[in-house]
């Protein structure tokens, strides 16, 4: 480059019949003044910046303007108490969740694809390791697990009180034990089973929950009911954290009002599950629900798109759409 601009310099005042020598001399100082401009602009940039006088008319270069001082102090509190809030907001989530399916009655309330999710967290919970099949198309299995070296296959329905599982249906499960080569089998079910049913379940290694057993197995899974009366809420202006009924606003000890966002009615099966960290960012995922299904999405977005599949549920997004 400065072999070029040498070249162009020295053709240009060539033409001017100008002595060689000089032109040399006059070609060498304008490069030399154009490097030494270079190396200045940083310093000169750099410079400015620094004694670039703040809104208050105070060079920050000399003297901490208070002020300015006071404002980034309370920029850092509130995004601190931001953070906090929301992390207090995914644990009561998560804690309101459980607390949900804890309660056996709860799962005769809900549809079939979530009754399909419940039983999957319970599982879990009782130390199996659970991987969900698609909701439709699932082969006569809604989920395949593992504990102790064994491999179970297990089959949801989500029917009325009254309405009965007959052996037919159980016929479905067996032959999808043999395509798995399922050493057993478990049938949830909130309605109940006939008597065939019971009796070719005994002989084919295929455990019944029914509408009376399931909440022995909740309580098992869970232990007892917990307490969804209540949640903690933080104020976002002053952090004060005070207990409300839930579905319910208040106000704090300094005046502010204080939204309750969480809804027994908000609350689902993947609202239990702990929220992972970003694998780009590090920040902690919250759960996104989109037109195709749910999945993990970093608290960051949009300067961060990193997305993770819920572990059940069918990988539906591998990124946000724009």
């Amino acid at each position: 480059m400065t072999l070029i601009a040498w070249y162009l310099i020295s053709a240009y005042l060539d033409s001017k019949d100008i002595p060689w020598w000089i032109s040399i001399f006059l070609a060498a100082m304008v490069i030399a003044a154009v490097a030494l401009i270079i190396r200045l602009v940083p310093h000169v940039t750099d410079w400015f910046k620094r004694n670039k006088r703040c809104q208050h008319g105070i060079r920050t270069s000399r003297i901490q303007c208070e002020a300015c001082n006071g404002i980034a102090l309370r920029e850092r509190q509130r995004r601190q108490t931001a953070d906090e809030s929301q992390a207090l907001h995914a644990r009561e989530r998560r804690r309101l969740a459980q607390a949900w399916l804890s309660k056996s009655e709860s799962y005769f309330k809900m549809g079939s694809q979530e009754f399909e999710n419940a039983i999957a967290a319970l599982f879990t919970r009782l130390g199996y390791k659970v991987q969900q099949t698609p909701f439709s198309n699932d082969g006569g299995k809604d989920a395949l697990a593992w504990k102790d070296g064994k491999k179970y296959l297990i089959e949801c329905k989500r029917y009325a009180e009254d309405q009965p599982i007959g052996r037919r249906d159980l016929q479905i499960l067996v032959a999808a034990m043999l395509e798995e080569k399922a050493e057993e089998g478990i049938y949830v079910n909130t309605g109940r089973f006939t008597g065939s049913a019971i009796a070719y379940a005994l002989q084919n290694r295929i455990d019944l929950y029914d509408s009376t057993r399931l909440s022995a197995l909740v309580n098992e899974a869970y232990g007892l009911p917990l307490d969804a009366s209540r949640v903690d809420v933080m104020c976002r202006e002053c952090g004060h954290v005070l207990s409300l009924s839930l579905g319910t606003n208040g106000m704090c000890r300094n005046g502010h009002s204080v939204v309750n966002e969480l809804r027994i009615e908000s609350v689902s099966v993947l609202g239990s599950l702990e929220p992972p960290k970003c694998k780009k960012c590090g920040t902690q995922m919250r759960i996104v629900k989109g037109s195709r299904g749910s999945f993990w999405g970093c608290s960051r977005y949009p300067s961060c798109r990193s997305t993770q599949s819920i572990p059940g549920q069918v990988p539906r997004f591998r990124r946000w759409r724009k």
